[in-house]
């Protein structure tokens, strides 16, 4: 009878440990989808930051003021 008890005992025990590293409350659902989305930002933020940089030409803009003001 003793060992019956303990073979139930570890069966129950197994089942509820089986079953509670199943369960994920919400609130850490929730905290793993914020952590993937600052991961995302984190990894486009590092891309433009590496990413090379393309070649510019400053154009000087055209002078409207009153050609006697100018030097």
């Amino acid at each position: 009878m003793k060992d019956k008890s303990k073979a139930v005992l570890w069966i129950c025990f197994t089942a509820l440990v089986a079953s509670g590293l199943k369960y994920v409350p919400p609130y850490l659902l929730e905290q793993r989808r914020i952590d993937m989305e600052e991961r995302m930002l984190d990894l486009r933020e590092d891309a433009f930051l590496h990413q090379k940089p393309t070649p510019t030409v400053s154009v000087p803009e055209e002078v409207h003021a009153n050609r006697s003001q100018l030097l």
